[in-house]
């Protein structure tokens, strides 16, 4: 799936969501606790949890969803 490799970078937080035939990868703020991607491939991603001590590799056609937060709207003055 190309459209994960476009949407995710190495280093970014994320949120993972298990859905009934796959997975929901949902990219975080930075500072918010999550799983740390730390390889993407064409056809797997990898990723750290350091809190629960696991590293998970997923193959992307496992994943049916990559949820981007929009950017932050200007501040009227």
């Amino acid at each position: 799936m190309e459209a994960v490799s476009r949407q995710l970078q190495v280093g970014q937080t994320v949120a993972l969501e298990e859905l009934t035939f796959g997975f929901r990868v949902t990219v975080l703020e930075p500072g918010q606790p999550g799983q740390q991607v730390v390889e993407i491939a064409t056809d797997y991603i990898v990723l750290d949890d350091p809190a629960a001590g696991v590293r998970r590799r997923l193959p992307t056609y496992t994943i049916k969803a990559v949820a981007v937060p929009p950017p932050p709207m200007p501040q009227a003055a």
